[in-house]
């Protein structure tokens, strides 16, 4: 999903588990994908759970929502298209909000029905 996308000019999100960041970035960075490789500024941009999932210690869905149909909209305006891949691995943890997924999921299917970027 990275390496095609910034080929490609798209943007390359990642949402990951912050204790995984590191490794993560380290592991795009030796396939030649990364902040640093990006043709364009911000074209590539890796985010912690508590950047977008769990802001202030908590999962709000009506603000994720809205924060990734912004990441989207402003990705769209310098970018063809933006590819996007979160790993959810804190809903198996009882986190507060958590509870708010199964309806989050539903209406972010209906939100991204709209949209013609990639989101996994």
């Amino acid at each position: 999903m990275g390496a095609v996308g910034v080929d490609r000019g798209e943007k390359v999100v990642h949402i990951v588990d912050p204790k995984l960041r590191d490794d993560h970035d380290g592991r795009l960075k030796h396939a030649g994908i990364g902040a640093d490789t990006a043709v364009e500024p911000g074209q590539h941009e890796t985010l912690a759970w508590p950047d977008a999932y769990l802001r202030d210690g908590y999962f709000d869905q009506d603000r994720m929502i809205e924060q990734l149909t912004r990441l989207l909209a402003e990705g769209e305006r310098t970018f063809p298209l933006v590819r996007l891949a979160a790993h959810m691995e804190w809903a198996l943890e009882e986190r507060p909000g958590v509870d708010q997924l199964v309806e989050y999921e539903t209406r972010l299917n209906h939100t991204l029905l709209r949209s013609k970027h990639p989101v996994i």
